[in-house]
C-alpha cells in the first residue's frame, strides 16, 4: 500500500469522490470548493493545499521539497471531535 500521496493525487481523489466540488485557484493557491452546478456566486471552501511559504505564513515552513500543508474547511466542533483540542498557532 502506498503511504504518501502527491498533491495531484489528493486533488484527483477528492474531485472524483465528492459530488458538487470544483477546483479553483485563489490567492495563488489551488483549492477545492463545493459549488454544485456552479450555481453559487461564491463557492464554499472545502480544502486547499499550501506548497510554499507566503508573506503571511512562514511558520509552516513548507518551502521544502516534498512538503505541503493540507487545509480542510471543517467546523471547530468537528475538528475537536476528530483530533482533540485545537492547537495554538505557531509563531
Amino acid at each position: 500500500m502506498k503511504e504518501e500521496m502527491t498533491i495531484d493525487e489528493i486533488f484527483a481523489h477528492v474531485l472524483r469522490s465528492c459530488d458538487g466540488v470544483i477546483e479553483d485557484r485563489n490567492w495563488g493557491e489551488r483549492g477545492i470548493f463545493y459549488n454544485p452546478g456552479k450555481v453559487l456566486p461564491k463557492s464554499i471552501y472545502v480544502l486547499t493545499i499550501k506548497d510554499k511559504d507566503s508573506p503571511n505564513d512562514k511558520a509552516s515552513q513548507v518551502n521544502r521539497p516534498g512538503v505541503f500543508r493540507l487545509n480542510l474547511g471543517i467546523s471547530r466542533p468537528a475538528f475537536t471531535k476528530l483530533f482533540g483540542d485545537v492547537p495554538s498557532r505557531p509563531t
